[in-house]
């Protein structure tokens, strides 16, 4: 069991000390209307007594539009990540949306957590926190036949069911274009917490380790073409996979040699991309994560599939050094 279950929602809010301001006659918090930008509005949270302030609706430069999203199950434990991962973007102001995408859940659960988030996230910390169901997504099925549990197939897929089913998201039926392309998607994990805020400018040199800082043709923010990531130390290890069976005998991922795939594949979380390039990303990889766990059944499976999915739509993304701390002994994370 996770220590975070037996925690109230006072407890762990008190964990972070806020910037809340009290009037010096009563003991009461002071609701902030906006901020200088006009974007900032706070809110109260009766348990706690803690101001929330609203984060920015946009990107620094007033304009792009963000939606950070995470993969759950309806775990307990996954409950608690999503509140903290929730505090800790409204914390650092993260702008824009943030959503967490639960997979799998029974109606009972669907009701519980909808009801939970409604009075301790959107009414409580911003309304622009979100929550969205999908279907079960993670059985591993061999003949038509479920054969075992792989849980991490819930985040491509439950991506895709996002991008064409969330709240302000949709695809044209004409087209088959996402409704919003020029949206910028963060997709995170949940078992992490934000120390700032995640945005689609990568120029600040102070901020921004880049994994190749020589890189010949450099990009500074996220555009249509131009997806960035945090690089893991997945190496080029998913070239030596069947790529044929996988992608196609004609896909340009067979094309790919090992340097240039080291220099610009072994991504992950977060992956920050335009609505436009991560639904064609979330449709190779949701197509390619089952055939690439039928041959590496193991951990990373979807990661390796992501990194050939990018590869196939040739995608090169910029790879950051800065954008997560892990485990500091592996290459990279």
């Amino acid at each position: 069991e996770s220590p975070t279950t037996s925690l109230t929602v006072a407890q762990i809010q008190s964990k972070f000390r806020g910037t809340e301001r009290r009037s010096e006659s009563q003991d009461a918090v002071i609701v902030e209307e906006s901020d200088p930008a006009g974007n900032l509005k706070a809110k109260e949270d009766p348990a706690s007594g803690h101001s929330f302030p609203e984060p920015p609706e946009f990107d620094t430069d007033g304009k792009t539009r963000l939606h950070m999203v995470f993969s759950t199950d309806c775990s307990a434990y996954q409950h608690w990540q999503s509140y903290l991962l929730f505090f800790s973007a409204l914390k650092v102001g993260q702008p824009g949306r943030v959503t967490r995408i639960a997979s799998g859940c029974s109606d009972e659960e669907s009701a519980e957590a909808k009801a939970w988030h409604e009075e301790h996230v959107k009414n409580t910390m911003s309304d622009r926190f979100g929550l969205h169901f999908t279907p079960h997504f993670s059985s591993v099925m061999k003949d038509g036949t479920k054969v075992r549990q792989y849980k991490y197939f819930n985040k491509p897929f439950g991506l895709l069911h996002w991008l064409e089913h969330g709240e302000g998201m949709g695809v044209d039926p004409t087209t088959g274009k996402l409704l919003d392309e020029d949206l910028v998607v963060i997709l995170i994990d949940p078992d992490m917490i934000l120390l700032r805020p995640i945005e689609a400018d990568f120029s600040d040199e102070r901020e921004v380790i880049f994994s190749d800082p020589h890189n010949e043709d450099p990009k500074y923010r996220v555009e249509h073409g131009s997806p960035f990531a945090q690089k893991y130390g997945l190496g080029r290890y998913w070239l030596e996979l069947n790529l044929t069976h996988i992608a196609g005998s004609d896909s340009p991922a067979k094309l790919v040699d090992a340097p240039f795939a080291r220099k610009f594949y072994p991504a992950g979380p977060p992956y920050v991309a335009t609505g436009k390039d991560m639904y064609s990303i979330a449709r190779k990889w949701t197509e390619f994560a089952p055939k690439v766990h039928a041959e590496f059944p193991d951990l990373l499976a979807e990661m390796y599939a992501y990194s050939i999915a990018a590869a196939h739509l040739e995608l090169p993304h910029h790879l950051v050094n800065s954008l997560m701390v892990s485990k500091s002994k592996v290459e990279e994370e």
